[in-house]
């Protein structure tokens, strides 16, 4: 019996090593550090008086690149992909003139959750666009005002970024030909309460060097555990 355990325990740690070491048993979740300024501030409301044109804005934002999409649209030369739900390691936030906004998957008081978007175009005419989209987000209050939307947008006009709507596995900021511009969105682009927007450039985009490792699943992670604790559990009972 003992020599049954002793060779069930050990087939499992193997296992759960196996998944853990292999590509199926990871979550390549990534994140990138911007900043930017704000470029314009408009609708109506209040305004925002802690924000003005020139301010430094901050965040960030994650994602998998192994994440299956949920949706996906195309026309005449164009493939859209959507990345939403727990897979698609979705994560944004910001800071911006005593504004602190976050939304992450499974954030309580998220009406919607966090996705972003890949589009590659193969028409000479057509264009190459990541979006990353919050369309609820938590956010500080100031003056009585929140923000309540976010969206970062880069878009390549020469559609030479990406081989088609998979999650990239790198972005590189140069790669981008709107970054500083407001004009159709592209850029930061954040939504408030009170129905003002502020329009912001992407200015320098910095791979997370804590956030480019590769995350094992659960699952591996529980049948390689069961595994070390059956060893475990039998080398004591040797010893006693």
């Amino acid at each position: 019996m003992r020599n049954i355990l002793v060779r069930a325990s050990i087939g499992a740690a193997i296992v759960g090593a196996t998944f853990l070491l292999g590509s199926g048993a990871s979550a390549a979740v990534i994140t990138y550090n911007w900043t930017g300024s704000i470029k314009n501030i408009g609708g109506g409301g209040g305004g925002l008086p802690t924000l003005s044109v020139g301010q430094a804005i901050t965040g960030s934002f994650s994602y998998d690149t192994t994440a299956s999409q949920t949706s996906s649209g195309s026309g005449t030369g164009t493939s859209t992909a959507n990345y939403t739900g727990i897979d698609s390691g979705s994560s944004i936030n910001f800071t911006v003139g005593g504004y602190t906004g976050s939304a992450n998957i499974g954030d309580a008081g998220l009406v919607f959750d966090p996705r972003f978007y890949v589009t590659h175009n193969t028409l000479p005419s057509g264009f190459d666009r990541i979006r990353f989209h919050a369309p609820s987000v938590n956010s500080t209050t100031v003056g009585g005002v929140a923000a309540s939307e976010f969206q970062l947008q880069l878009t390549d006009s020469s559609n030479a970024v990406f081989a088609n709507s998979a999650p990239p596995l790198s972005l590189d900021l140069a790669d981008f030909d709107s970054t500083a511009l407001v004009s159709n969105f592209d850029g930061i682009t954040i939504s408030f309460d009170n129905g003002s927007q502020m329009f912001a450039s992407v200015e320098t985009l910095t791979l997370d060097s804590g956030g480019g490792g590769p995350v094992p699943e659960p699952g591996a992670l529980i049948v390689f555990g069961f595994g070390l604790a059956g060893i475990a559990a039998i080398r004591r009972r040797r010893e006693a």
